[in-house]
This record gives structure tokens, C-alpha cells and sequence, in this order.
């Protein structure tokens, strides 16, 4: 037997935790699924040997992933998600530079006059 162990990380590297990955192929296997660990490992033991597929289902979905798994043996895979895009108030640190949709033209209409449209 052989197993799969790695860790998902987003493209600024920063370890993701509550990734979902699912063996979408390989040798017959029961279902078997993992989620990654606060630190962003993972791993599926007891794995018979052959090649296997995985997906990382997180902020956004991998590729499929070949993984070739030999017997008493621990392959690593190493995942990179593309980095969740941050809310405007993540840009700053302290929110001051942050213009909500709301108060984006203050008291003056679109046209910069104050009251009329």
C-alpha cells in the first residue's frame, strides 16, 4: 500500500485550510475524500499502488492532478490555487482608503453639482 500527502496553498502562499480533494480516478478505492488541515496538508493512506487523479475543490477548483502512487511509498503533491481576490477593505490596513459604492460621489450628483440631476 501507498498513500497521498501534500498541501494546498493560493498563490500568494498562503497555506488554505478547509480545501476539499476527491480521488477522481485510479485503481479501485472506496470513495475517499480529505480536507486540508488548518497548515493546508492533506493526505489519503492505504492507497494500492497505480496512477491516480485528484481535484482540489477550494476558493477555486484545480486541474485534475496525476498522481502516481507506489507501494510503500508517500508521493507529495504540492497544490496552487489562484489567490481569492481581497475586498477593498483588504487592500488597506486600516480601511481609511476604502470609498464604499455608496458615498462615492458624496452630496454631488454624477455631474459634480450639488442637488440637481
Amino acid at each position: 500500500m501507498g498513500a497521498i500527502r501534500g498541501i494546498v496553498r493560493d498563490t500568494r502562499e498562503k497555506a488554505l485550510a478547509d480545501v476539499t480533494l476527491v480521488i477522481m480516478a485510479g485503481p479501485p478505492h472506496p470513495d475517499l475524500g480529505a480536507v486540508t488541515d488548518a497548515s493546508g496538508k492533506f493526505e489519503f493512506g492505504s492507497l494500492q499502488p497505480g496512477r491516480y487523479v485528484i481535484k482540489a475543490y477550494g476558493p477555486v477548483e484545480s486541474d485534475d492532478l496525476p498522481v502516481r502512487v507506489q507501494a510503500q511509498q508517500t508521493a507529495y503533491v504540492e497544490i496552487w490555487l489562484e489567490a481569492a481576490l481581497p475586498t477593498p477593505k483588504e487592500d488597506f490596513i486600516d480601511g481609511s482608503n476604502y470609498v464604499g459604492e455608496e458615498n462615492y460621489f458624496g452630496e454631488e450628483n454624477y455631474f459634480g453639482e450639488e442637488g440637481s440631476q
